[in-house]
């Protein structure tokens, strides 16, 4: 069986990537160029190679929100991202996830105080 390439920015087929057809239209739309813009210059990325398309609005969140797979793929929620922009803003959101998910976690036991310090 042929390989899909298409099927998400990372060719693994099953992942939830863009449809092709919206991916194109978000690259078009986009100018087939990285949308990264950096806050210190404010200067747009210029990358015109290794072009990803993310969701803005993560999977994960869009369905935490109830939002359906149309919303969810429509090209308004796409970014086009060079490949280290993306792996970068892929990691921040990791790590806010992470946090979001340590914050909402019962804590086991009250901390104690250390008994120098009563």
């Amino acid at each position: 069986m042929a390989k899909r390439p298409w099927a998400s920015s990372h060719g693994r087929s099953g992942s939830g990537g863009f449809p092709p057809r919206i991916r194109r239209a978000i690259l078009t739309r986009d100018g087939w160029q990285c949308t990264h813009v950096d806050p210190h210059t404010g200067e747009r990325c210029t990358a015109t190679e290794r072009l990803e398309v993310d969701h803005v609005v993560s999977q994960a969140d869009a369905r935490r929100l109830g939002w359906t797979p149309a919303e969810i793929h429509d090209p308004a929620n796409g970014v086009t991202l060079c490949a280290p922009h993306h792996a970068a803003r892929t990691r921040a959101q990791a790590t806010a996830g992470r946090a979001r998910a340590r914050a909402a976690r019962p804590r086991r036991r009250p901390p104690e105080r250390h008994p120098g310090l009563r």
